[in-house]
């Protein structure tokens, strides 16, 4: 270092500075108190981010001592003076504090907390985690750490950080009884739990004083402990150390003893070496006092402490009753920073001084940094930069009075020191898995960290023991920029194995060792990963089939491999599902890996499935894909077809539901009969079950709900019930309130499950008049929901129905008015007028025909599906969304297997079965059952193309499809396919039939488009696509 002595005059007049290498900032008056007040105890640090935290005692008068705080930002200043105690203020005194930061950059504060008289002096803990701005997260309250009794006194603590986490605390302690004795102490809190104390030394007054306590703690996570003690009978003093090494506390040592009184300590950890450095005040007779210093021999429990020591100040004059105070911090580099107030030469007064400790040894000159006549300095507390952006800059906060002798105010200067800092910051073109006989051409990457120009380095790389590659770089790069260095030599790994990477850099000016190199290892040899099968789906998939992707890949290489493997599904040329994962495989294995993302067959055709697999450095690509074509096939030929028959004759309160997690079937034949059956649609078979507690007559219904069946038994009764499926039995209900009304259900009922909130409910619609309510399923009790809609006249007759389409909706048919009107589950609010219902002429028969009993309906996939009843074959289904209406379907034949004419009367009902198969019981005395099946249709047929000569011509499907379905995210993607290029449209209908969104191109060929439907809410909608003269539509759900 060189020892340049520079003075200046600042802003405060008669103030004196000087420097050494380091560039001095003004000082700062920190606070500005009253004549009466004082200030002190100050301790200081720098936060990861720069910030710089001071705390000190403030005793004002009338009031006491106080805690208070502030802080520095980079780039706006100092924030406010804030007490940080103030729910103590006026019944406590709050005295020597000291704070330490963590990496994180949260605070750590102890101080000691007395009563105005008499004792206990407890030892307090409080935490901060900093705002963004001005002085805000701290603790509201505050933890004791020491005992809580009269005879306790704390006299003094320290607390220290260590990198993982840690928080250590050190105080000492006096007890007046039993005996008058002094006790060190140590806590620790680790995963925010502080552990029991720990007595590293105790002692009797009378035997030995307890003096001055200090706290390091390391990088390593070592935690060094140093005191004095003082013998009054040979007044002599020690210097004592214990060591806490790998969470184990070592034996006590003799740092330093000779005669003395007192003597002020400071010690701090080399961050680079990580040993313990103390410096401490020898006072060789009354008049003078000497600084001196010494370092552990190393960082382990069994290294000692030397004989010798370094002299840093000598022959300094001592005055009786004047602060020597010392404080010591080590910087980045290893360089140990003291500031220390003494006795000017000649005068009364102190002054402020530093000086430093190169890391190669050896001490500068100290400096006198700050002298004021007839002003006295005090308690200088010091500070490094952290890890922060400016690690080798030194912080110094002090206090001084103003008039003499009082009104001490804090003042503080930042001296930032030259630092020479080029990091290593990365190796490029060399991964951690080669393959024989691969060329790479390695990189580095170079960042000077300092605030020193850098001019000339060097780096070596080697590979094994057979790769060395240097490259000499002269370039100057300034504080804050980087170079990536090329011109290493290529290395071809010809055998397989491990090797060492080992990156090293050479740079005569830097000062910090810890970043010049990067080691890794990296992994040579054969490397080949390989899709061997697709086990899923198989070549044939039943339509409504949700299956997830399996694929069999195989890793025939040396070393595990992590491997990208993506599946897609096309239908139509179009993507329809497109996942890709992450899957880690050992070397010589082959294992099978199923997707996560379900996939659900809703259209039949030919599709392709694609497994491919992405390995770095793979040398073998020939077996990287596999696909498979595969079908999708309907399980039941379209239109109506006659099951198997129940088990007995079907008349009033007859009904079916489907179990859509166990797949069967069930209904109650009604005719005032308890009589239930299951149905298994794959057997095509019914089986009794046990019969209901009650009859089921005229106005009896049921729906499905979570693993159970619930039943209204009607036939003038309040009768409610459900049906265990997995236990095979009957539960009674509370029975159905009578409500506005006043009468049990006996015709116009039906009921629906849905979930509002996570509550499971029933909701009823009673029928014959408009009671509406629900029952919960939670609580076990009904809530009446007001009145359903009077419409043309305030009757639900029978052949009313009721659905849900399992998102928000629940939709009320009233027959003979063939009224339509929806209830949101959310608001629990029915619409305001009714939607078309059924309606009367039929495009099949050219008959006019009211919906009466045995009309039933339900909700599948966008559409209402609904039979007439009311002696009618019709069976209709109605587009929510508003596009199409109301559409007449296949009639469900009159003739079955009784060889008599059977239409759809009282007992009628219908089901879905959720893959576009619907199953419809007659009613009307009779035992047929029917399915009827729907093919959906999304893309139209290929344009004709005949009369086209000279040229072979592959048609070009007309269609779309969107994905994800349902939409989670807010975006969309369109797929499309159109014979010609032109304009394209896509709109967006919610189920009231209103547009909610619209986007218009050009549609080319085969193609996609990204939709913004982020303004949409959760719920379903119809897309429709529009191109070359044609339209398409699909279903859309957004979650």
């Amino acid at each position: 270092m060189r020892k340049r002595l520079v003075f200046f005059v600042l802003m405060l007049t008669g103030l004196v500075f000087a420097q050494l290498d380091a560039v001095w900032s003004d000082t700062v008056r920190l606070t500005n108190v009253s004549v009466n007040d004082i200030v002190g105890s100050q301790s200081m640090v720098v936060d990861p981010s720069g910030v710089i935290h001071v705390v000190w005692e403030s005793e004002r008068g009338g009031i006491g001592y106080e805690i208070w705080y502030k802080r520095f930002y980079p780039g706006s200043g100092w924030t406010h003076d804030t007490c940080i105690v103030g729910e103590l203020a006026g019944s406590y005194r709050c005295t020597k504090p000291t704070i330490a930061v963590d990496s994180s950059g949260i605070l750590h504060l102890v101080f000691v907390r007395a009563p105005n008289f008499p004792p206990p002096y407890l030892l307090c803990y409080k935490k901060c985690t900093p705002t963004a701005g001005g002085n805000g997260g701290w603790d509201t309250a505050v933890t004791v750490l020491s005992p809580d009794s009269v005879v306790c006194q704390v006299l003094s603590a320290c607390i220290a950080c260590t990198p993982d986490g840690k928080v250590h605390v050190l105080y000492s302690l006096y007890r007046s009884t039993p005996y008058f004795s002094y006790s060190l102490i140590y806590v620790r809190k680790e995963n925010n739990v502080w552990n029991p104390p720990v007595t590293l030394d105790h002692m009797s007054e009378t035997t030995r004083w307890l003096y001055h306590i200090n706290l390091g703690a390391g990088r390593d996570g070592n935690v060094h402990v140093s005191w004095t003690t003082w013998v009054p009978t040979n007044n002599s003093l020690h210097i004592l150390y214990r060591g806490q090494f790998n969470g184990t506390w070592g034996a006590t040592e003799s740092i330093a003893r000779y005669s003395g009184s007192s003597s002020w300590i400071s010690m701090a950890v080399n961050p680079v070496s990580h040993r313990p450095g103390i410096c401490f005040c020898y006072y060789p007779n009354s008049y003078t006092v000497d600084i001196y210093f010494k370092e552990r021999s190393g960082n382990r429990a069994s290294d000692t402490w030397p004989d010798d020591f370094e002299v840093v100040v000598s022959g300094d004059t001592y005055v009786a009753g004047y602060d020597y105070s010392i404080k010591s911090v080590y910087t980045r580099e290893g360089r140990l920073h003291l500031a220390n107030i003494a006795i000017q030469r000649g005068t009364n007064y102190n002054l402020l001084r530093y000086t430093t400790r190169p890391p190669a040894g050896g001490w500068d000159v100290p400096i006198e940094l700050l002298y004021v006549p007839t002003r006295r300095q005090r308690n200088a507390s010091i500070a490094n930069g952290g890890n922060s952006a400016d690690p080798a800059s030194v912080h110094i906060v002090w206090s001084m009075s103003e008039y003499n002798y009082y009104n001490y105010d804090l003042y503080y200067i930042k001296g930032t020191n030259p630092f020479y800092d080029l990091k290593l910051a990365g190796v490029y073109g060399i991964d951690d898995t080669l393959g024989i006989g691969e060329t790479v051409t390695p990189a580095v990457r170079v960042v000077n960290n300092g605030n020193q120009d850098i001019s000339a380095f060097s780096v070596t790389i080697t590979i094994g023991t057979s790769y060395t590659s240097t490259v000499n770089v002269n370039q100057t790069l300034g504080p804050g920029d980087s170079l990536t260095v090329t011109g290493f030599a290529n290395w071809q790994p010809l055998d397989s194995g491990l090797y060492h990477v080992r990156a090293a850099l050479d740079c005569s000016q830097d000062m910090l060792d810890e970043n010049n190199t990067i080691e890794s290892d990296v992994r040579v040899g054969y490397i080949d990963a390989a899709v061997t099968a697709i086990i899923a789906p198989e070549r044939d998939v039943r339509r409504g089939t949700t299956l997830k992707p399996r694929v069999r890949i195989a890793n025939y290489g040396d070393w595990p491999g992590i491997i990208d493997l993506r599946f897609v599904i096309y239908y139509a040329g179009n993507p329809v599902y497109d996942q890709t994962e992450q899957v880690e495989i050992n070397p010589l294995t082959e294992v099978d890996h199923e997707f996560a993302t379900s996939w659900t067959a809703e259209l039949t055709g030919s599709y392709q499935a694609v497994a491919m697999l992405a390995l770095a450095h793979d040398q073998n690509h020939h077996n990287d894909t596999a696909r498979l074509n595969f079908s999708v096939y309907n399980l039941y030929p379209a239109g109506w077809k006659e099951v198997a028959n129940v088990l007995g004759l079907v008349k009033d309160g007859g009904f079916v539901v489907k179990d859509p997690d166990g797949g069967k079937l069930y209904a109650a034949r009604g005719y005032k009969t308890g009589d239930f059956y299951a149905y298994d649609i794959d057997a095509n078979a019914w089986t009794a079950l046990p019969a209901a507690p009650a009859i089921i007559g005229k106005g009896g219904n049921g729906c499905y709900g979570n693993g159970y069946v619930y039943v209204m038994h009607g036939q003038n009764t309040a009768k409610f019930s459900r049906f265990n499926i997995a236990a095979n039995s009957w539960e009674a209900l509370p029975d159905i309130p009578p409500w506005t009304s006043g009468k049990n259900p006996k015709g116009g009922g039906d009921l629906a499950y849905a979930e509002v909130d996570g509550v499971p409910y029933v909701y009823v619609l009673k029928g014959y008049k408009q009671d509406f309510g629900r029952y919960n399923l939670v609580t076990g009790t009904w809530e009446e929901l007001g009145q359903a809609p009077a419409g043309a006249k305030p009757k639900w007759d029978k052949g009313s129905w009721l659905t849900y389409d399992g998102v928000n909706t629940l939709y009320a048919h009233k027959a003979k008015y063939s009224e339509l009107w929806t209830f949101a589950l959310d608001s629990s609010k029915w619409s305001s007028a009714a939607l078309p219902g059924i309606p009367y002429p039929s495009t099949r028969t050219g008959k006019n025909k009211k919906p009466k009993d045995g009309s039933d309906g339900v909700y599948y996939n966008g559409f209402l599906y609904a039979l007439k009843g009311g002696n009618t074959c019709e069976f209709w289904k109605y587009d929510i969304s508003g596009g199409t209406g109301w559409t007449e379907l296949d009639l469900i034949p009159e003739v079955g297997t009784t060889g008599k004419k059977k239409r759809v009367k009282n007992g009628g009902s219908l089901a879905s079965n959720g893959d576009g198969a619907f199953f419809a019981l007659k009613g009307g005395k009779t035992m047929e059952f029917w399915r009827y099946f729907e093919e959906p249709t999304v893309f139209a047929s290929a344009p004709e193309r005949s009369g086209v000569m000279g040229q072979t011509v592959t048609p070009v499907r007309f269609g779309f499809s969107v994905a994800p379905n349902p939409v989670v995210k807010g975006y969309g993607m369109l797929s499309y396919s159109v014979p010609q290029a032109g304009e394209a449209k896509v709109k967006v209908f919610d189920v009231t039939g209103r547009t909610v969104a619209e986007f218009g191109f050009v549609a080319q060929g085969t193609g996609t488009k990204s939709l913004d439907l982020r303004n949409l809410s959760a719920g379903i909608y119809l897309v429709k696509f529009e191109a070359a003269g044609r339209s398409a539509s699909q279903k859309l759900i957004v979650q």
